[in-house]
């Protein structure tokens, strides 16, 4: 039974358990600023579609928690905090087979951006925000963590 069992594992598609290396650069530290998280490498970039980020902090109301899927184009996807308005933008490095024919991944070189400041115009000076990336393939039953950052101004 464990021979068929590490057999099938052994069969999944390296898609199943994304492996994917980040850096955090902070950018004007400050209520303009933002934090950026880079892919620095991705054994097998992922569907775009499929990549969420979850955020959690706490302001002067209490705790907030948002999630936003990358491939949001209102605001998000494509954008970056200096010409959008949205909490998280994302910069993607698009791959093109040709002019008409470009795939967007999450993967090398692309970077996920969240202001240092909520929606509600409040720094995140004093706790920070916590940053959960999950990858929720459509059709299965269960979200992988890719990573969580605990960033801090």
């Amino acid at each position: 039974v464990v021979y068929v069992w590490a057999s099938d594992l052994a069969d999944q598609p390296s898609k199943s358990v994304p492996r994917i290396a980040f850096k955090v650069e902070k950018t004007d530290p400050g209520s303009n600023g933002y934090w950026s998280i880079i892919v620095t490498s991705a054994k097998e970039p992922i569907a775009t579609q499929a990549t969420v980020v979850m955020v959690e902090w706490v302001n002067d109301t209490g705790s907030q928690i948002e999630s936003f899927k990358l491939s949001n184009s209102t605001g998000t996807y494509g954008f970056a905090p200096v010409n959008s308005e949205s909490f998280i933008t994302f910069s993607d490095s698009i791959k093109c087979e040709a002019a008409n024919e470009c795939t967007s991944t999450f993967g090398d070189g692309d970077a996920i951006h969240i202001k240092m400041s909520d929606p509600s115009g409040f720094l995140l000076k004093d706790n920070g925000v916590r940053v959960t990336l999950k990858y929720v393939p459509q059709g299965v039953g269960t979200a992988s963590v890719l990573k969580t950052f605990n960033l801090e101004i």
